[in-house]
């Protein structure tokens, strides 16, 4: 997992690019999962 936050007092923006692609289907998935997911989960999609 990362974190990301801005330490300072005005704002920001953050760009992430993931390659290759194909993760927005796991943020997708978590999604529709609601609520807190735990390492079980992960577990269970198979990755």
């Amino acid at each position: 997992m990362h974190t990301f936050w801005n330490a300072g007092d005005t704002r920001a923006r953050l760009l992430e690019v993931i390659s290759p692609g194909g993760l927005e289907e796991l943020f997708r998935w978590l999604d529709r999962l609601g609520g807190e997911s735990g390492p079980e989960d992960l577990e269970q999609k198979g990755h």
